[in-house]
């Protein structure tokens, strides 16, 4: 049955194609893939607890109140609310033209382990398809002006 519910599990990992994704490693159950902000931070809160060995937090640790709060129903409201309504908004802004997008991955001129043909591979045909699929995200929401609607999303916010 186990065997059974990670198959499954895989199956649903290799049909998931959005971002963000995280690996989270657990003793008895090895690595566990997890899809989507909501997901990675409520097992992010249920693993979360204060250091009881010295009775204190750090300062990246959060402490029990602080656990509740970030999981309190609001929050979880306001959680869902960014994931549907502000991320949809700020995607196509960020790519909007193409030398937004290509900005966006910038990032990749300077990661070494890949080589020169990878890094411009990655980085141009990532920029024209983020372009793309901005321009799907604006049609899909009705989104006509993107400042205009991040301005009152963020408003709402």
């Amino acid at each position: 049955d186990n065997q059974q519910d990670n198959q499954q599990d895989n199956q649903q990992d290799n049909q998931y194609n959005k971002v963000p994704i995280a690996v989270f490693h657990d003793q008895q159950h090895g690595d566990k893939r997890v899809n989507g902000s909501d997901n990675i931070i409520n097992r992010l809160l249920s693993n979360t607890a204060p250091n009881t060995a010295s009775n204190t937090t750090s300062n990246t640790t959060p402490n029990n109140t602080q656990t509740t709060n970030f999981s309190s129903p609001p929050a979880m409201e306001w959680l869902q609310w960014c994931d549907t309504t502000l991320s949809v908004r700020i995607y196509p802004l960020l790519t909007s033209n193409l030398t937004s997008s290509l900005s966006a991955f910038r990032y990749l001129d300077d990661v070494k382990t890949f080589t020169y043909a990878q890094r411009v591979l990655a980085k141009y045909v990532g920029a024209v398809a983020m372009w793309a699929a901005g321009g799907k995200i604006k049609e899909k929401y009705g989104i006509v002006d993107t400042e205009e609607s991040l301005r009152e999303a963020v408003e709402t916010w």
